[in-house]
């Protein structure tokens, strides 16, 4: 064999070489088919509040961007936190995923022993933003803030106030209110906002704090009245316009609660983010922005890495709260 010839034959096969391996690259780079089946979003709270209303105006959507329905599981108790330890062994397959608010980070952990750290997790998405809303039965003598202290100074009166579970944020809000009016009060904890507002309604409660998707329907009707709202400033949006922020009233009292969903540590960051493309698209929906405006919600759609960082930040400033309110454990 000629030696030219053994140097093409030598180069045939280098490039043929090459070319299966750049396919096997190609074939490893493709993208990986996602979802194979139905999502399951674990949300630690009961039916028919805020977090479960706004999931399932969620999952209304997904067959639509994920190509999969989006089945909702509710498993409440202990403030989220016992949903939160559970989903920690979930398979991190892109399949479960887990809807949170911030206070199953920002005040939980300082409270009790916990099953689980943000470690353990990684987000997806951030979802709504919302304000925490003071009020009172219709049949309430108390039209407004000032009214209200002014008769529990006159009379002593202790006050039973409700919230969506012990160390919530609607408890904390109210707690620091009662605590910087020096008003004598009792938590009552319910396992979520549907439940706490029915007992407001019922006239079990006095007052209690939730959000608007769960008071704004009967403040609308005439069953509620809003006194109050825990934060800096007003809220723009018409049917809260009117309703006096507490620092207004003298109480720099600024807490909202902003929600989330996240999967479990090990989830392939390729899955990580069709995942959040996916939410992304469904909240700039036509009919989920419809809903959210409806709702009262403010969306703000974060990245997976940002909503860690702000969470990271939001519990050390928390915790400097709960100790001040006497209510941490360390």
């Amino acid at each position: 064999m000629g030696k030219k010839r053994l140097i093409a034959i030598v180069a045939m096969v280098l490039i043929a070489a090459m070319s299966v391996s750049a396919e096997g690259q190609a074939e490893t780079t493709e993208q990986v088919k996602f979802p194979t089946k139905p999502l399951r979003v674990l949300l630690p709270w009961a039916a028919g509040g805020s977090s479960d209303i706004m999931l399932r105006a969620l999952a209304e959507l997904s067959p639509k961007y994920f190509g999969q329905p989006m089945i909702v599981v509710n498993r409440d108790g202990a403030g989220g936190t016992i949903g939160a330890a559970e989903f920690v062994s979930a398979d991190p397959d892109g399949h479960n995923l887990m809807m949170l608010a911030i206070g199953v980070f920002t005040t939980q952990p300082f409270m009790r022993d916990v099953q689980y750290k943000l470690d353990d997790f990684e987000g997806i998405i951030g979802l709504s933003y919302e304000p925490i809303i003071f009020a009172v039965n219709k049949d309430s003598p108390y039209n407004s803030i000032e009214e209200l202290v002014a008769d529990a100074k006159k009379t002593g009166k202790a006050f039973k106030y409700g919230s969506s579970g012990s160390g919530s944020l609607p408890h904390l809000s109210q707690a620091a209110f009662f605590g910087m009016a020096g008003i004598k009060a009792d938590v009552v904890a319910f396992a979520g906002g549907n439940p706490t507002i029915t007992a407001l309604l019922g006239g079990h409660i006095d007052v209690a704090a939730a959000h608007p998707t769960e008071i704004l329907p009967f403040a609308q009707d005439g069953q509620l009245k809003m006194l109050g709202i825990f934060s800096s400033e007003r809220d723009p949006r018409p049917a809260l316009k009117d309703v006096p922020s507490f620092k207004e009233k003298g109480y720099d009292i600024n807490m909202a609660v902003w929600k989330f969903l996240l999967v479990p540590k090990g989830t392939p960051k390729e899955i990580k983010d069709q995942l959040h493309e996916g939410f992304l698209q469904i909240v700039k929906d036509e009919k989920f922005a419809k809903f959210a405006e409806t709702a009262g919600l403010i969306m703000n759609p974060y990245s997976g890495d940002e909503l860690i960082e702000r969470i990271r930040a939001e519990a050390e400033f928390t915790h400097g709260v709960l100790k001040q309110l006497g209510l941490a454990k360390n």
